[in-house]
């Protein structure tokens, strides 16, 4: 028998993680999901879910959102770096 994993994020981070999900997140708050999130697993698995279902319901402008922030994401971490 199959354990089912119940996907939840931390309910301080639900909203975030949502939005992060469908690429809305910007700035600050982006930036603090994202660093929660690369310490949580409940919101890493609440994060994969919910892009993955945003992938189904929303694929093209989805994918062009999240393509465009991982970018953006990425040169701002270069920046970051000494």
């Amino acid at each position: 028998m199959s354990e089912e994993l119940e996907l939840r994020p931390c309910p301080h981070m639900a909203f975030s993680i949502q939005r992060l999900a469908k690429g809305e997140e910007r700035g600050l708050i982006l930036r603090l999901a994202k660093a929660h999130v690369a310490r949580c697993p409940q919101c890493q698995a609440a994060l994969k879910a919910l892009e993955s279902y945003f992938m189904l319901v929303e694929p093209q402008d989805q994918a062009r959102s999240i393509l465009r922030w991982n970018k953006f994401a990425a040169k701002l971490d270069d920046i970051d770096k000494p």
